[in-house]
């Protein structure tokens, strides 16, 4: 199968986030009663791409509210390691001003990692604080 992209949204309800209220003001779009924040997990295959982007809320009322994704690391330890291998390549930073950040998968099949996906809330036009997310990423097994 050729490499895919996909693309991850991060919504946050921008009236209402802060550092004590992640999980009621972020989600990926999932049923967040079923499945939690730091348990959402991006299935991809070696080779695809994968685009995080940051979105207001669709319950928002329209503004000039914007989430911009600044940067996504990997943060799984392993024991003698520092940090373990990083499928998504090396770290992942929003240097161009979009509001997105994206990355080459480049894991091996059925490795699963957690990230800290770090991003910015901007209400009105005006920084409202630095938050991060942890997703997790797990490698489909080869199709070899």
């Amino acid at each position: 199968m050729p490499p895919q992209t996909i693309t991850v949204t991060l919504f946050v309800d921008t009236n209402r986030i802060n550092i004590g209220n992640m999980d009621q003001s972020c989600n990926f779009g999932q049923d967040v009663t079923k499945v939690s924040n730091c348990d959402f997990t991006v299935e991809a295959n070696p080779g695809d791409l994968i685009v995080w982007q940051g979105l207001p809320m669709p319950t928002n009322p329209p503004s000039t509210d914007t989430v911009k994704i600044l940067a996504i690391w990997c943060q799984t330890d392993r024991p003698g390691r520092i940090r373990s291998v990083n499928v998504m390549g090396p770290f992942s930073r929003n240097e161009d001003g979009d509001r997105s950040v994206s990355s080459r998968v480049t894991g091996r099949p059925n490795q699963n990692e957690t990230y800290k996906l770090f991003f910015q809330v901007n209400k009105n036009g005006v920084p409202n604080g630095i938050y991060f997310i942890d997703p997790k990423i797990r490698i489909n097994p080869g199709n070899n």
